[in-house]
């Protein structure tokens, strides 16, 4: 069934505007109460939704919205800005290969709505080079580098449904991986972040890939080879009112983190947030912490014997919160103590270095978006970039495999009003 939007009456009384999805984007139609075949009244490249119609019938009233998006990155050294990728369509959510020569990332035209962050093309660049950059799939999203560099796994849908495909890097040999049951991936719209640290995690040893899985019934972890083979369960959880979340590899490969929330409760129970780690071998979990604020697991220690994590005073969350705590838990006593408190934070947008040493994040301070720096034991935050337009919002980062630069997107939306005249 096609989406329909935005349904205004015309002033004759006998027709009736809305907008409807043709090829990704919204056209306006007008169809009668006769049930006349509907006229399509638009034929743009961005949505347009009718808002108002003249008393005379003539004027037609409408939005849209234009969004731009593009994927910059920053020195830490210097704190020099530069821009990695910028097409007539929006960038982002890149990421850098393990050998720091190149970047994949999302290309989406006409995002206005987020509706179509799910259903663009997978580019990869080289860094540091005018090559223009090579189509790797025609329409996918979420790409992460298989730790040797030689593949990327994405996602991809298919008509409703969530896959994992796997190409190579060097374009060609796509594989098909699950075969279902992929839970929903979310993310926020101004900007655009996704909520978990992780949905897809290749072992340190590039053979295997983690994900979340509710096709036995239940929200699980599983395990499937990168060639497609041995999809397997690997947590054992029996209870449909338990969420899994953000699978993350420890550097050794023994060992998964996870996180989990209670699902349906009463109005008046909040729920419960866990963090675990499993065994990879002898599938035992371990519960590391469990509270009823709300936890998002973030990464491992250097060590390998924390993990750290961001929190906030309350359960429901949105993206930017005016007070975000990280802390560190010790897997084997689950200890805790606080890092810091973050001001002014996107809480989905705190990243952890690929040393562990370091902790960026972007905050909405004094007006506008900017990415800081913080070492991860804890100490005082940097401000890395210098925006000054209240209009751009930084979307979610990246680290360089040296630890010396990141990597986002610069976004911007902007609500435009036109009008149809002379309709009849």
């Amino acid at each position: 069934m096609t989406e329909i939007k935005n349904t205004v009456w015309h002033s004759d009384n006998q027709r009736i505007f809305y907008s409807a999805l043709v090829d990704g984007t919204f056209q306006i139609f007008v169809t009668d109460i006769n049930g006349t075949l509907p006229k399509q009244v638009t034929f743009a490249e961005r949505d347009g939704f009718v808002l108002n119609v003249s008393s005379d019938g003539a004027k037609i009233l409408y939005g849209s919205a234009k969004e731009e998006s593009d994927i910059w990155g920053v020195n830490l050294k210097d704190s020099k800005e530069f821009i990695v990728a910028s097409d007539i369509n929006s960038e982002l959510w890149a990421k850098v290969s393990p050998d720091g020569k190149s970047i994949a990332y999302q290309s989406i035209k006409n995002l206005s709505q987020g509706n179509k962050l799910f259903n663009g093309t997978i580019l990869t660049k080289t860094l540091n080079s005018d090559e223009p950059p090579i189509e790797l799939v025609a329409n996918g999203f979420l790409p992460v580098w298989s730790p040797d560099g030689q593949q990327i796994a994405f996602m991809q849908v298919l008509g409703k449904k969530y896959q994992i495909e796997t190409i190579k890097a060097t374009v060609g040999g796509q594989k098909h991986l699950t075969t279902g049951g992929i839970v929903r991936i979310n993310n926020t719209i101004l900007p655009y972040n996704q909520i978990q640290t992780s949905y897809i995690s290749w072992s340190p040893d590039s053979t295997k890939i983690a994900y979340i899985s509710e096709r036995s019934g239940q929200y699980n972890i599983w395990l499937v080879n990168a060639d497609g083979s041995n999809d397997v369960q690997l947590t054992s959880n029996n209870d449909s009112n338990l969420n899994l979340y953000c699978p993350l590899w420890s550097a050794d490969g023994k060992h998964i983190a996870f996180t989990s929330k209670t699902g349906k409760r009463p109005a008046d129970e909040k729920p419960t947030f866990s963090v675990w780690v499993i065994d990879t071998e002898t599938k035992n979990s371990r519960l590391v912490m469990q509270e009823k604020l709300f936890l998002r697991l973030i990464g491992w220690s250097p060590t390998g014997g924390e993990l750290i994590l961001a929190s906030v005073a309350g359960t429901e969350t949105t993206g930017l919160q005016p007070e975000v705590f990280l802390l560190q838990v010790e897997i084997g006593t689950s200890q805790r103590s606080e890092i810091t408190a973050l001001k002014d934070t996107y809480l989905y947008n705190i990243h952890l270095s690929p040393d562990g040493k370091n902790i960026a994040f972007a905050a909405h301070r004094e007006g506008k978006d900017n990415i800081w720096l913080m070492p991860a034991a804890g100490g005082e935050a940097k401000k890395l970039t210098a925006n000054n337009d209240s209009r751009l919002y930084f979307s979610s980062l990246a680290w360089s495999p040296d630890n010396n630069s990141i990597f986002f997107g610069k976004q911007s939306r902007y609500s435009l009003l036109s009008m149809l005249t002379n309709f009849k």
